[in-house]
């Protein structure tokens, strides 16, 4: 059996993939940290990276995922102030 992956871990492997223009690979790492760190409650954390996914798969020419993928992130960051 392997070890379990932390949600960091995740999210430093999503970027290590972008980082390499491995776009499709960054986008569903994203997506998946997204969910480990939406189990964990913090749903701030859990919103950017499915912004990450987004531009993710824009840049692997999927832009329907990416849509899908940012679809009311922004009312999560409205929710906590964060009006960046």
């Amino acid at each position: 059996m392997g070890e379990a992956i932390s949600v960091d871990q995740l999210k430093e492997e999503a970027q290590r993939a972008y980082q390499s223009k491995n776009y499709l690979k960054a986008a569903q790492t994203f997506t998946a940290a997204a969910d480990g760190y939406s189990h964990l409650n913090e749903e701030l954390l859990a919103a950017e990276m499915l912004n990450n996914a987004s531009v993710a798969y824009l840049q692997a020419d999927q832009p329907e995922k990416a849509l899908e993928s940012a679809i009311d992130t922004d009312q999560v960051f409205y929710a906590a102030g964060d009006l960046r």
